[in-house]
């Protein structure tokens, strides 16, 4: 897991948003600058310039919150922008819980949140190494060495890389901070985890060094990556077999959201007003057969992208950030995983026959045969909703560029799903 990627912002993208008129001459020049004039010497431990945006989260005329880091510390910034009318009282009712960490930014009607103001993650323990070291003396007596933080989501997560080291070695493990109880959640599944798996399996899962409540905090250790090319059938085959894994505390609640394509026209409609329309068609056509799931419910992973399944050095398959875990439909998950893989393959040709193959590969481990139909539902689901809502919202580059492409796949899949339909009325 090594530091998230910079993200690069394009104002133009967001100039539409009358609501948020900051956004239209949005960028890392400029947020520099602002931020230089308003934050004191010692608000940040990186001088501005090597901070850069690595995270954005964009709600149409409400706000965007962007995420700002640095390679070289471990203290993130958080920017709040609002409509211009609203910031000044964001910010005061900020300051009052937070003063001296909080700090109004009239230029961009922002309000910045220094490290460890937060408004929903308990970061004040980062500056506690005594506490942190407690942590990992819960396995092995390790004691912390170094912390570097990889991911930021403010409002959701924080997340660092722990060195540490005992009486024989070197030791990884990495922490993360929630704003809920999902820690302990997935805390408890680690264990129930891996208590299923044996040494035949092709699964191996993180475990849990040591929780705390009282921080929303969990620490696992790290898995043993192998850095070589991307195994894609071996991935399928271990999502298959993930899939016949049990959870008792979970099974009652069966996890099944419905598309969000309200989510999807109102982002598309403020920022690619000419493919508003296409959009559109595309939506509809989705409301009106929407995915379901045409097999017994199975666990998830509920985010099976080849990100979060990594090639260890054992030759097993590396499930992490197992906390969107679930009952629901394995159409479901195996369209997240295709959604994710089409994605990164932008502008190359939708090959159906591969596809096909790895599907057949999935239902020849002996799981139940999933529904080409359903798949290619959820699919067309992931594709117009996820991946094109995420993308706008969090500014990702490849997904703004391309977006007629993924039109394109969306358009393509709603099209299998069609096809498979009018077979199993045949």
């Amino acid at each position: 897991m090594s530091m998230e990627p910079i993200m690069k912002i394009n104002p133009a993208l967001y100039s539409r948003d009358g609501a948020l008129p900051a956004l239209s001459r949005l960028d890392i020049q400029e947020l520099r600058t602002q931020l230089g004039d308003a934050l004191p010497e010692n608000a940040l431990d990186s001088p501005l310039q090597d901070y850069e945006i690595s995270n954005i989260r964009y709600k149409p005329n409400e706000k965007m919150v962007l995420a700002l880091t640095s390679a070289k510390g471990e203290k993130p910034l958080a920017l709040r922008i609002y409509p211009p009318s609203k910031t000044r009282a964001r910010w005061q009712a900020a300051d009052k819980y937070h003063p001296h960490l909080v700090y109004e930014i009239p230029g961009l009607d922002a309000v910045a949140w220094t490290f460890p103001a937060e408004r929903k993650l308990r970061l004040a323990v980062i500056n506690d190494r005594v506490a942190l070291s407690d942590l990992l003396k819960k396995k092995h007596n390790e004691i912390l060495n170094d912390l570097t933080m990889v991911h930021y989501v403010p409002e959701h997560t924080y997340t660092a890389r722990l060195e540490g080291y005992n009486s024989n070695q070197t030791t990884t493990n990495y922490l993360k901070i929630y704003y809920n109880n999902t820690g302990a959640r997935t805390c408890r599944l680690m264990h129930h985890l891996k208590d299923q798996v044996d040494n035949q399996s092709l699964l191996a899962f993180p475990q849990r060094v040591s929780y705390s409540e009282e921080h929303r905090l969990l620490v696992q250790d790290a898995l043993p990556i192998e850095d070589s090319p991307r195994d894609i059938l071996r991935q399928i085959r271990a999502l298959a077999e993930f899939h016949k894994l049990d959870w008792i505390e979970e099974k009652s609640h069966l996890h099944e959201p419905a598309p969000n394509t309200r989510r999807t026209r109102a982002l598309v409609c403020m920022t690619f007003p000419e493919l508003a329309p296409r959009t559109t068609l595309l939506l509809d056509r989705l409301s009106a057969n929407p995915p379901s799931s045409a097999s017994s419910p199975v666990l998830i992973h509920g985010d099976a992208h080849f990100g979060n399944l990594l090639q260890l050095k054992n030759n097993r398959v590396g499930f992490i950030d197992l906390d969107q875990c679930c009952w629901g439909s394995a159409e479901r998950d195996l369209a997240a995983y295709f959604g994710f893989l089409l994605w990164t393959r932008l502008g190359k040709e939708f090959c159906v026959t591969e596809m096909m193959e790895l599907l057949d590969a999935y239902n020849g481990q002996g799981h139940c045969p999933i529904s080409l139909e359903s798949f290619a539902t959820h699919l067309a689901a992931n594709i117009l909703c996820d991946r094109i809502s995420r993308g706008i919202a969090r500014g990702k580059i490849l997904c703004v560029a391309n977006l007629e492409l993924l039109l394109n796949l969306g358009e393509k899949a709603l099209d299998l799903a069609n096809f498979q339909r009018a077979r199993r009325v045949l």
